[in-house]
């Protein structure tokens, strides 16, 4: 690094600070405290070494110290008030973190609590379904995009069902908001992969199998692994880094029975995210 180089980055910095401070707009105690001594200093300076005679050199001065008083005092109020947003910052997302946690544990105690209710002695017998995944990959840009689903049957000597798909919770969140500043929604609807409405279910039939559609993922032209559709209907993207690993919980619901549970798991690998069912 070139000698000088650190102080004029410093002097950048608060150069940058007092043009903020400017636009907007200063403090009168600033002004004030900046007049009096620039005043006091000049004066002092004027009569110490060229006496009254050079008033255009005490100008100057008045104006040096002017500027420098300016300059300092706005760099460390605005540096005092960026620490302070910074720190708010860190304390709201903690609070958000926590009370997030608290909602997803105070779900997971609920269907737990609705499952003891409804599996006692003569509450009726979960259903029987058996999970398939499976995906389809089409071009986007050029990259592949792949779009997973869930095929669910109704084994033989079953009674039909007509079947709901929920995703009802994650965990852990993503780390980033989505492209379009949203968090992902809970509890979230699975759309059948038929397209037909996702609000009326499917109708299973004995020895018959229906699918859902779950979502998407795509690797950007930037290298980046996006995740899409898998928590909401906004047509809203996430960025999936390389080190991250989602726990998406899913219940299939039908009238009279209990709810049958499954989750899926994404995980990077190879630069891709992988999907996996967990039943």
């Amino acid at each position: 690094m070139l000698p000088g180089m650190p102080v004029r980055a410093e002097f950048h910095r608060r150069a940058r600070h007092f043009g903020r401070v400017v636009k907007a707009g200063l403090s009168p105690l600033w002004v004030a405290v900046t007049a009096v001594v620039a005043l006091a200093g000049g004066s002092v300076l004027l009569g110490v070494l060229w006496g009254v005679r050079h008033l255009v050199w005490g100008l100057v001065i008045f104006l040096a110290i002017l500027a420098v008083v300016v300059i300092e005092g706005s760099y460390r109020v605005v540096r005092h008030g960026d620490e302070k947003h910074a720190g708010q910052v860190t304390k709201l997302e903690q609070g958000r973190d926590a009370a997030r946690a608290e909602l997803e544990q105070a779900r997971r105690d609920l269907e737990e609590t609705r499952r003891a209710v409804t599996t006692g002695p003569d509450a009726p017998e979960p259903p029987t379904f058996k999970l398939r995944y499976y995906t389809r990959t089409a071009p986007v840009a050029g990259r592949p995009a792949v779009s997973h689903y869930v095929g669910v049957t109704n084994p033989a000597g079953q009674p039909e069902r007509r079947a709901h798909m929920t995703a009802e919770h994650m965990e852990p969140y993503p780390r980033r908001k989505s492209v379009l500043g949203t968090d992902p929604a809970f509890p979230s609807t699975v759309p059948p992969e038929s397209g037909g409405t996702a609000a009326a279910g499917l109708v299973i039939r004995p020895g018959q199998e229906q699918s859902w559609f779950i979502g998407n993922t795509w690797t950007h032209p930037d290298g980046k692994v996006r995740v899409y559709n898998f928590f909401s209907d906004t047509g809203a993207d996430w960025v999936f880094g390389p080190d991250e690993r989602w726990r998406i919980s899913y219940l299939i619901t039908c009238g009279g029975v209990p709810a049958f549970p499954f989750s899926i798991v994404i995980a990077a690998e190879d630069g891709e995210a992988v999907v996996r069912l967990e039943g």
